[in-house]
C-alpha cells in the first residue's frame, strides 16, 4: 500500500507543481477544474447517491458554478465565498467534536450533503486560483499551500506510526492521533522557518508571528478537511471515495485537505496583508 502511494506520488507531483509554475492562471483553473469535477462525481456516492443521472447532473452543475465564479478571482466580492467557507469549516469542527464525545456519526441527509459538497469544492478552487492569479508570487504561493499541507500530512503519518497511542477522534478515523498532528506541526513549523524568508524577501526575525501561525493553523485545518471527509465516508459505508489513484483511493481522498486549508490560508494572507 505504502509502495503505491509512494509510486502514485511520484508520478502525479511533478505534473502537478509543474503546472502551477509554469502554467498561466486560466490554464490552472481548466486543469484544477477538472480535477474538482471528478471530486464532485465522487461526492454524490459520500453523499449516499448511487444513480448515475445523479452523477451526471451534480457534476454539470458543479462546472457552471465554476464557469460562472470564475470572474471572482479578481474581485473583492471573492472574500464572500472564503468568509462562508471558512464558516463551513468552523461548523464541520464543531460537528466532529459532537460526533466524538457521543460516539455517534450524524444521521446522513443526502440532498443536505449535495449542497455542502458545493461549500467544500467551489471556494476552494477559487482561493487556488485566487493565490494563483496574484502579481506577487502568486504560483510560488501556491506552491508553498501544498507544501504545507503534505508536510503535515507526511509529518503525522510518520509520527503517528512511531508514537502514536492517544487518538485523535477514533469514533471517525481510528488511524489517527493527536502525536501524529503534533508530529506534523513541529514539520510544518520547520518548513515555514526554511521558505518564509524567502516568500516574504525578509529575514526570520522580520517575519511576523501572524504568519507562522497562519501556517500552523492552515496543517490543522487541513486535519480537518480530512477528517471532515472521513465522517461522509463512514456515513455512506466506504472506504475511499473512489479508485482512480492507486494506493490512494479517489480524487476527494487526495484533495480532502486542500479544500480546508486553501480558504483559510488565502484569508489568512489577505488579513495580514501579504496579498491584496
Amino acid at each position: 500500500m505504502l509502495k503505491q502511494r509512494i509510486i502514485t506520488a511520484l508520478i502525479f507531483a511533478p505534473l502537478v507543481l509543474g503546472s502551477i509554475y509554469y502554467l498561466d492562471t486560466p490554464a490552472v483553473a481548466v486543469i484544477l477544474g477538472l480535477i474538482i469535477l471528478i471530486g464532485a462525481w465522487e461526492w454524490v456516492g459520500l453523499s449516499g447517491f448511487e444513480n448515475i443521472f445523479v452523477h451526471l447532473a451534480y457534476t454539470i452543475v458543479t462546472a457552471l458554478i465554476l464557469y460562472l465564479s470564475f470572474p471572482l478571482i479578481g474581485k473583492p466580492s471573492l472574500g464572500v465565498f472564503l468568509v462562508s467557507a471558512c464558516f463551513w469549516w468552523l461548523l464541520a469542527l464543531i460537528s466532529i467534536f459532537i460526533a466524538q464525545a457521543r460516539r455517534r456519526l450524524p444521521t446522513q441527509r443526502k440532498i443536505l450533503f449535495l449542497f455542502i459538497g458545493f461549500i467544500i469544492l467551489v471556494p476552494a478552487w477559487l482561493a487556488v486560483l485566487y493565490l494563483h492569479n496574484n502579481p506577487k508570487l502568486g504560483p510560488l504561493w501556491v506552491l508553498f499551500l501544498l507544501i504545507l499541507i503534505w508536510t503535515a500530512d507526511i509529518g503525522a503519518y510518520f509520527a503517528g506510526r512511531v508514537l502514536g497511542r492517544h487518538k485523535l477522534a477514533d469514533t471517525i478515523s481510528p488511524g489517527k492521533s493527536w502525536e501524529g498532528v503534533f508530529g506534523g506541526l513541529v514539520a510544518v513549523l520547520l518548513v515555514s522557518v526554511l521558505l518564509l524568508p524567502y516568500l516574504t524577501g525578509t529575514g526570520i526575525n522580520e517575519i511576523p508571528m501572524e504568519m507562522f501561525l497562519l501556517c500552523l493553523g492552515t496543517a490543522v485545518i487541513s486535519v480537518l478537511g480530512d477528517l471532515t471527509e472521513s465522517v461522509f465516508k463512514r456515513i455512506a459505508g466506504k472506504k475511499d471515495s473512489g479508485n482512480m489513484l492507486p494506493g490512494h483511493g479517489g480524487i476527494m481522498d487526495r484533495i480532502d485537505s486542500l479544500t480546508a486549508a486553501a480558504p483559510v490560508f488565502t484569508m489568512g494572507l489577505m488579513l495580514t496583508g501579504f496579498i491584496q
